[in-house]
């Protein structure tokens, strides 16, 4: 039977999504790192008496780590249908530079300032872990009234959805879904951007370190960086591209060795820090630096809105004779960085507002004899997702890199007569008394796959709100998230209605 939803019900349930994410902080859970994350779900549901389903897949090379938790229904409710509710255990991992964080031993600190609640020095994973927390709550809570519910917990969001395309039948038997891993409250998410993993290998020929050279190291830092889709529209630095174009300049001024490049390790986050070490005839050295110094006064005029803290820092280091990539591989390194697609491609053209294609170049490495750069594709549209990719192929074969794409991820299309938007709307103006804001949202969502997978499946998405996911700023709203933790618990009062 319905139930008086109140503000003390509220309050409790929120004293439990705290718990449980200040709990799972304690397991490190990076992408490709989720087993104890996943053992500790299975115990839970275990220790209360509810039926777990695991599944363990090999996915695109990857090992999956999903876990379902199912609660029957609440007095009264045993005849509806099953929902799901849904969110990912894995978390983007991101560091300040100053940071000793280690992601596979450490717990995240909390730290709690009023409303916001942030992480020290490192990424706070509330994507997606409060989603993770919320679900718990529900499922620890006997003073609710729900239908049957299946917690689907998906392993890997991050890097490569492989927990959404293992999931199938043997899963999941609902064809209602709530995916809580939107990052706006106020916001109803019921469309996705799909995406596609694209990596340039760039072949280079190495020689022996030039003598009468002095060696500069360069480290870019400071940048604010952020969600390679939520924040792509932003027009937020590129380490790696402000880097390219400081080389570019010192190379067209001095003859210029390039020994190392550094910088990104996620190709869903833009990338905020990027080093390289070159080398330059020493009569050149105290000129090449200032050059580089000179390059921190652009940088700061041309992203003064955006990019308030950039740093950039030019030293002389000892010349250790390393080998340095020879002139051709240097030309072809930085060509393929500067001209590589990047940010903001095009704009929807029937929603006001909304990216429909964009790019973000999040990795730099070197691998031996070649460089690998890794970016992420993301649309809304199938063919403009290929055209990309097109520019791409033909911009390798410019450079003499291949071309490799992998991780195609498909879009989630928008159903606006959906009984699931329809419920929550009606859920958020019995709350709140006013009318949510349904949206499609530039990022990829498991939605996607599940709408792909389960083509009669309902689906909605929503949230607290995050600022700053992906990156070193990220935070929580806590306020946000006493509301989602009320629409909720609404939704699911409502559903025998």
């Amino acid at each position: 039977m319905p139930i008086n939803i109140t503000e003390e019900l509220v309050q409790l349930l929120n004293e439990r999504v705290l718990y449980y994410f200040s709990e799972i902080s304690k397991i490190p859970r990076g992408s490709g790192n989720e087993k104890a994350i996943a053992d500790y779900l299975v115990a839970f549901g275990v220790e209360r008496g509810l039926a777990v389903r695991r599944g363990e897949a090999f996915i695109n090379g990857k090992q999956t780590h999903n876990v379902v938790i199912c609660k029957p229904a609440s007095n009264g409710y045993e005849r509806l249908d099953t929902v799901i509710l849904q969110a990912h255990i894995d978390m983007v991992c991101q560091k300040t530079m100053d940071s000793a964080h280690d992601f596979t031993t450490d717990s995240i600190k909390i730290i709690v300032e009023g409303d916001m609640m942030r992480a020290d020095g490192t990424t706070l994973g509330a994507d997606d872990g409060i989603g993770v927390a919320i679900i718990l709550s529900i499922l620890d809570s006997g003073a609710i009234a729900h239908p049957p519910i299946e917690a689907l917990f998906t392993s890997d969001e991050e890097e490569g959805m492989s927990g959404a395309m293992a999931v199938d039948r043997s899963l999941i038997t609902g064809n209602r879904l709530i995916n809580i891993d939107a990052e706006e409250e106020g916001a109803l998410y019921y469309g996705c951007a799909g995406g596609v993993n694209a990596n340039f290998y760039i072949p280079i020929t190495k020689e022996p370190g030039p003598s009468g050279y002095s060696a500069v190291q360069i480290e870019i830092s400071g940048l604010t960086g952020g969600h390679s889709g939520l924040d792509i529209h932003k027009n937020r630095a590129n380490a790696h591209l402000l880097m390219a174009r400081l080389l570019r300049a010192i190379a067209d001024a001095f003859p210029m060795r390039l020994i190392a490049f550094t910088g990104g390790d996620k190709r869903n986050v833009i990338t905020r820090e990027a080093g390289a070490l070159f080398a330059v005839e020493a009569k050149n050295c105290e000129s090449a630096i200032k050059l580089a110094e000179a390059h921190r006064a652009v940088f700061t005029r041309e992203f003064e809105d955006v990019e308030p803290s950039i740093t950039l820092t030019a030293e002389q280091v000892p010349m250790r004779h390393q080998a340095a990539l020879s002139q051709d591989s240097l030309t072809r390194l930085l060509s393929a960085i500067l001209h590589m697609p990047n940010g903001v491609q095009t704009m929807h053209t029937k929603v006001e507002g909304l990216v429909m294609t964009s790019c973000n170049l999040g990795v730099v490495k070197q691998e031996d004899d070649q460089f690998v750069l890794c970016s992420l594709v993301r649309s809304f549209d199938k063919a403009e997702k290929l055209d990309v990719l097109e520019r791409m192929q033909g911009h390798a074969e410019l450079a003499g890199a291949r071309l490799i794409t992998g991780g195609d991820y498909p879009d989630w299309k928008p159903n606006p007569d959906s009984e699931l938007i329809a419920r929550f709307k009606r859920a958020y103006q019995t709350a709140f008394d006013k009318e949510p804001m349904l949206e499609s949202v530039h990022a990829g969502l498991e939605c996607g796959y599940f709408a792909d997978k389960f083509p009669d499946m309902d689906m909605i998405a929503f949230g607290p709100t995050i600022t700053g996911a992906h990156s070193t700023a990220e935070k929580l709203h806590i306020k946000s998230m006493e509301k989602i933790i009320s629409l909720l618990l609404h939704v699911l009062n409502q559903m025998d209605a």
